[in-house]
C-alpha cells in the first residue's frame, strides 16, 4: 500500500498538468480583462473593471446563449429518456452494447464535418427543395433558430444518451416488479418510481447539456449564419475582429462565472433530491 507522501508526490504531474492547462489560462484571461485595449488593438497593462461594466453591450448574446441552450438541453433530454430506457431496461448483453456503440458512433467523425452535413442539408438544395418538390411550399430553414436548434439536439443528443443510460441502469428491476406488483401499470411505474429515482441524473445531464452548449460557437456561426448570436461568437469577434482583448476576456470570465452558477445550482438540486428520497 502506498504511503501518503509517496501517494502525492505520484499526483504531481497530474497537479501540474491541471494548473498549467486550466488554473494558468484563466489567471491570463482575468488579468486580460483588467487591462485596457491598445491603440492599435490588443492588450495593454491597466488595472479597472470597466470592462465588466460593459459586458451588459453584449445582453442580446447571453440572452439568446442562455434561452437556446435551456431550450437545447430540454429537448435533448426529452428525446434521450425514452432511448436511454429502452437500452437501459430492455436490452441485454452484447446488443446492449452494440447499441450504445451506435450512439456514440457519430463521435468518431470530424464535429466540423457533421456539423457542415447539416448545413447543406438544411441549405437550399437540401430539405427546402424535397418539400417544395413535394408541393409543400417554399421554406427557409438555414441562418434560424430552428436550424442552430437542429444542430445542437444532434451534437448533443447522444451525451445525454449515455448520462440518462448510466441514471436508469442504477435502478434496481426489483423495484419496478415490486412497483407493478402493487398495481401500477408501466406508464405509472416510470413517472412515479423511474423518474424521481433517476431525477439526479437527469439534473446533472441538464447542468452539463446547458454548460456545454453555452460555449457553442461553430454551430451558430455556421447554422446561424450570424443571425443567431451566441455568446461565443461574440468572444471570437471582440478577439478576433475589434481586437479589444479585455472587453473579450471580461465576456469570457462573465460566461465562466455564468457556468459555475450553474453547476453550484445543480449540485444543490441534486443534494435536494437526495434529501427529499428521490433516490435510494
Amino acid at each position: 500500500m502506498l504511503q501518503p507522501r509517496m501517494a502525492r508526490l505520484l499526483l504531481l504531474p497530474g497537479y501540474a498538468l491541471l494548473a498549467l492547462t486550466l488554473i494558468g489560462p484563466l489567471i491570463t484571461t482575468l488579468v486580460i480583462s483588467l487591462g485596457r485595449r491598445a491603440p492599435s488593438g490588443g492588450y495593454e497593462t491597466a488595472l479597472s473593471i470597466e470592462n465588466f461594466a460593459s459586458v451588459l453591450s453584449r445582453s442580446t448574446a447571453f440572452l439568446n446563449t442562455v434561452q437556446l441552450s435551456a431550450f437545447g438541453a430540454a429537448i435533448c433530454i426529452l428525446a434521450a429518456i425514452p432511448v436511454a430506457f429502452f437500452i437501459a431496461k430492455h436490452l441485454k448483453g452484447s446488443v446492449r452494447y452494440t447499441v450504445l456503440f451506435l450512439v456514440v458512433l457519430p463521435f468518431f467523425t470530424s464535429f466540423v464535418a457533421r456539423t457542415y452535413a447539416w448545413y447543406f442539408a438544411l441549405g437550399g438544395r437540401g430539405l427546402p427543395a424535397v418539400l417544395e418538390w413535394i408541393g409543400l411550399g417554399r421554406f427557409r430553414f438555414l441562418n434560424t433558430d430552428f436550424a442552430v436548434a437542429i444542430g445542437i439536439i444532434y451534437a448533443y443528443l447522444p451525451i445525454a444518451i449515455l448520462m440518462l443510460f448510466v441514471a436508469f441502469d442504477r435502478i434496481g428491476d426489483d423495484l419496478l416488479e415490486a412497483s407493478n406488483d402493487l398495481g401500477r401499470g408501466k406508464v405509472e411505474t416510470f413517472f412515479s418510481v423511474v423518474i424521481p429515482l433517476a431525477m439526479p441524473g437527469l439534473i446533472s445531464t441538464y447542468s452539463l447539456l446547458f454548460i456545454l452548449l453555452s460555449g457553442e460557437y461553430l454551430i451558430p456561426m455556421l447554422l446561424g449564419g450570424g443571425k443567431v448570436y451566441f455568446i461565443g461568437n461574440a468572444i471570437v469577434d471582440l478577439f478576433l475582429q475589434s481586437r479589444n482583448w479585455p472587453l473579450g476576456s471580461a465576456v469570457a470570465i462573465s460566461l465562466m462565472s455564468m457556468m459555475i452558477v450553474v453547476a453550484f445550482l445543480s449540485q444543490i438540486f441534486q443534494r435536494m433530491a437526495n434529501r427529499d428520497g428521490r433516490i435510494g
